[in-house]
């Protein structure tokens, strides 16, 4: 009964702290379904972690502090999803100003003859609408930026949390 009732009272706390962080992320992402896929993407990672630990790892029973440890994988999710989407918004924003510099340069006579042709230092001609390879060299940007930043971070999350593997209290050690 008493286990019962703590158990579906963890259950309320993280249904509410999963409405909270969908809210929070489609208020500031401004992308609603983007950022219900990234959160899914986050949750759905606890399955795989816990299909790991007891199959490969082959631990039956997670310790106490386990249930703490959904809470920070949230966090450090979310984290992600943001320095991610901030990477892309700067790398698209540093290409429009390049764009916009060079928008007065003539590129060549492709265009009727009163219309001068604009030019990028990095993706050649500029159309009125980014092309395909634009935007993939954006999103490449982005990506290089973004792939460090986050792998910093986690791996300073990680040496913390490998540091509490030389704790002699039982329980720190398994968390």
């Amino acid at each position: 009964g008493e286990v019962l009732l703590v158990l579906f009272d963890d259950a309320y706390k993280v249904v509410a702290s999963l409405a909270f962080l969908l809210l929070f992320t489609c208020a500031v992402l401004a992308m609603p379904i983007f950022a219900a896929a990234s959160l899914a993407i986050v949750v759905l990672s606890f399955p795989v972690a816990y299909a790991f630990y007891v199959g490969p790892l082959a631990i039956g029973q997670l310790p106490v502090l386990a249930v703490i440890s959904l809470y920070l994988v949230l966090g450090i999710g979310v984290d992600a999803i943001f320095i991610f989407c901030n990477s892309y918004a700067l790398a698209e924003r540093e290409a429009r100003d390049v764009h916009a510099a060079a928008g007065g340069g003539s590129g060549g006579d492709d265009g009727p003859p009163t219309e001068r042709r604009r030019w990028c230092g990095r993706c050649g001609p500029i159309a009125d609408r980014p092309t395909r390879s634009h935007e993939e060299r954006v999103l490449a940007s982005a990506l290089r930026h973004a792939v460090g930043v986050t792998a910093l971070s986690t791996s300073t999350t990680a040496v913390a949390f490998g540091a509490s593997i030389a704790s002699p209290i039982t329980t720190i050690r398994q968390f």
